[in-house]
């Protein structure tokens, strides 16, 4: 069965963050959306992106398998103010869909009150004193999280965009999808 994962940007967004968990989410045969605020987006380092659909074409009751939210702080910053994506995001997380975050766009789960109290988590290091301070004891300084009993996966920034991908493969298709994508791609710690 094919899954769906929607990847929202805006400008300002990290596009290697975007676009590394595009990537290996296709190479795992995810059909991924890429939806942008607007029709051509100008990403933090000022490359253009052409989105697939514009966000607001999409309902915001359509469920897919997994949600992630790349970073780049100017773009997570307009998505904290955009009430279709916290609507989506919401829907998505109540429908048990997966909603992955990297970067400093954990902000944006911290708002919505996806992460939790007892959620452990991760993010870019510099945003952690923008999030809830009840929350943020329970900051983990590690690459990738996936959040216990819940459908949560955080990473930490581009660096860290390849064990965001592909833990969220691990967790939507399996363990050896994971390691047979990371073996074709070559990746090695240096």
């Amino acid at each position: 069965m094919i899954k769906n994962i929607l990847i929202p940007i805006t400008n300002g967004t990290e596009e290697g963050e975007a676009v590394i968990t595009a990537d290996l989410l296709t190479r795992a045969g995810a059909n991924v959306i890429i939806a942008g605020l607007t029709e051509d987006v100008t990403t933090s380092h000022n490359i253009t992106i052409k989105p697939h659909i514009l966000l607001s074409e999409i309902p915001e009751d359509r469920i897919y398998d997994a949600v992630c939210i790349p970073g780049g702080l100017k773009g997570v910053n307009t998505f904290l103010e955009s009430s279709l994506l916290h609507k989506i995001v919401l829907n998505n997380y109540n429908s048990n869909s997966f909603i992955c975050a990297i970067c400093a766009a954990p902000l944006l789960l911290d708002m919505l009150n996806i992460l939790q109290n007892e959620d452990k988590f991760t993010c870019y290091p510099s945003v952690i004193s923008r999030i809830n301070p009840e929350r943020q004891s329970n900051y983990l300084d590690v690459p990738v999280v996936k959040t216990l009993d819940k459908n949560i996966i955080t990473s930490q920034g581009l660096g860290t965009a390849f064990d965001f991908g592909l833990e969220i493969i691990k967790n939507l298709f399996d363990e050896e999808t994971s390691n047979n994508i990371k073996e074709k791609i070559v990746l090695k710690k240096i």
